[in-house]
């Protein structure tokens, strides 16, 4: 079987049962002579774990007496006492061990239970084995180089059909056939070579090159003043990439670094900034000059990430406040600016009221949804602050509110209307 060691986890209870064979050297008692028989050494095991052997313990000790395996737990450098290696609600156990061929044990330097981490309840263990290693000379041998490859045409393969035919290749393969050969690779060999030579006057044959190593670039990293000089250098003589780059700082206002002989590093938080203002002030400017957002202009008053969005749980609700909140509805204030309908034109259809249908007329004044708003307006009032009234309440505090419990109800009083102002049209 060859020496090895094992080591894990086996659920064996040995307590300090035998790992060999007592008395196997009784041979030498009555003079038997048998070279090829090696008895079991008697080594002593000790074990903290007194628990009676079990099942599983039985079977481990019948393998190391089958096997000339030897337990080093309790018996080794380290661990000389058998310490437990796993320790649970009901007490602590020998479980965990390193098992070796006998051959091997006088070259184990130690074994150690160590202490616990919190990642199990079993103790690490480890052993460590003295080595002695040695360099062995080896042969070199050249290898042979990358094959070629044929390039085979159409008329590379009809002259390849008709040297095979010719008489000279005729007599190659009656020789072939008459000559006698002591081995198979001499056959392989012998027929490949009038195969080849064929192939050879047939086709061109091209020698492959042998793949290169991809070699590192040895070539430094920019310093922090290379790229502001690459691109005032490239930005004179009309570089396409360094000329934008050069406009993108010049729209920034930072003209003066190309070519500059200072620290880029001291600028870039400035540019970083920058850029950011920027930014904000042309996401601003496109919101407050959109004809399409007017019902959020009222109330935009942050660039950052609306409250809303990560807190409201329910998906349909989200996207109902989300629509109202953006002009991304069906109300006829949107839908006939697609149309191209005047905003005088563009009037309710749902109460027929004849007035314009935006949201303030949707979320406050539309008959078709009172029932909804006097029980939004019933639940709202009791949250907000008691010195607000039913006059001054303000449906745009209630869409853009940090608070979830009026977000909740405003984004819910929202959905059903739009929920029933479909059904109304639909029917």
């Amino acid at each position: 079987m060859g020496d090895i060691i094992i080591q894990g986890d086996f659920n064996a209870y040995t307590n300090t049962q035998l790992d060999f064979i007592e008395f196997d050297n009784v041979t030498e008692l009555f003079n038997l002579d048998d070279s090829e028989y090696h008895p079991d050494r008697t080594l002593s095991r000790n074990n903290l774990d007194h628990k009676h052997t079990n099942n599983s313990g039985k079977l481990l000790l019948n393998m190391c007496k089958e096997t000339k395996i030897r337990i080093l737990n309790g018996r080794t450098t380290g661990d000389l006492n058998g310490q437990p290696t796993c320790i649970t609600y009901n007490g602590s156990s020998l479980v965990d061990y390193t098992l070796t061929s006998e051959e091997l044990i006088d070259s184990i330097g130690y074994f150690v239970v160590h202490d616990f981490t919190s990642l199990s309840n079993h103790r690490p263990i480890s052993c460590a084995m003295f080595a002695n290693f040695s360099s062995v000379p080896c042969d070199l041998h050249k290898l042979d180089s990358l094959p070629g490859k044929f390039l085979w045409t159409d008329e590379a393969i009809a002259s390849y059909t008709e040297n095979m035919q010719s008489q000279m290749f005729k007599d190659k393969f009656a020789n072939f056939i008459a000559k006698s050969f002591n081995d198979s690779d001499s056959i392989t060999d012998s027929f490949n070579s009038i195969l080849l030579d064929c192939a050879k006057q047939s086709a061109k044959f091209i020698n492959k090159k042998p793949i290169q190593k991809l070699r590192k670039s040895t070539r430094k990293p920019w310093s922090e003043n290379t790229l502001v000089s690459k691109i005032f250098l490239a930005t004179e003589k009309n570089n396409p990439w360094t000329k934008k780059l050069y406009s993108i700082l010049n729209n920034l206002g930072f003209s003066n670094l190309a070519g500059g002989n200072f620290s880029i590093k001291q600028y870039l938080p400035s540019i970083k900034q920058r850029v950011i203002d920027q930014c904000t002030q042309d996401q601003s400017s496109k919101i407050h000059n959109s004809s399409k957002l007017k019902f959020y202009q009222q109330f935009h008053n942050s660039n950052q990430r609306s409250f809303y969005v990560d807190v409201l749980s329910n998906k349909l609700e989200r996207s109902s406040l989300c629509k109202i909140r953006l002009s991304a509805h069906n109300l006829a204030i949107e839908k006939g600016r697609h149309l191209g309908l005047p905003t005088n034109e563009r009037v309710c259809n749902v109460c027929k009221s004849g007035e314009v249908e935006d949201e303030n007329h949707f979320l406050l004044n539309c008959e078709k949804l009172s029932n909804y708003r006097i029980n939004f307006k019933s639940i709202i009032l009791t949250i907000l602050p008691t010195s607000c009234s039913e006059n001054q309440l303000n449906m745009k505090r209630c869409i853009n509110s940090n608070s979830l419990k009026v977000l909740k109800v405003t984004s819910s009083y929202i959905h059903k209307c739009m929920v029933y102002r479909n059904e109304i049209l639909a029917s």
